[in-house]
């Protein structure tokens, strides 16, 4: 009789132990889950923050101040070729 009201107790101690652990499981993945989204929100202002620093540089042309213009927008095209020897030997 002690030895089945002693099985009886373990049983009951162990299922209650079962929910204890189950009731701390559900809290951990609800903690890990609260954890990651706080994280992505935290990744998104990063790059919102990049984002808004790229979108205010200062903007402005690529070529340098000494580099001489190509074609010469005031002069009328000629057909002259040692017109355009010479612009090819100063491109070159």
């Amino acid at each position: 009789m002690q030895a089945l009201y002693a099985n009886t107790s373990i049983s009951t101690g162990i299922k209650g132990a079962t929910k204890a652990m189950l009731a701390m499981n559900k809290i951990e993945m609800m903690s890990e889950a609260i954890d990651e989204t706080l994280d992505k929100d935290e990744v998104e202002k990063e790059i919102e923050k990049l984002t808004n620093q790229l979108s205010s540089a200062p903007k402005g042309r690529i070529a340098s101040k000494n580099a001489t213009p190509l074609v010469n927008v005031k002069s009328e095209p000629t057909t002259n070729v040692d017109d355009l020897e010479k612009r090819l030997a100063s491109l070159q």
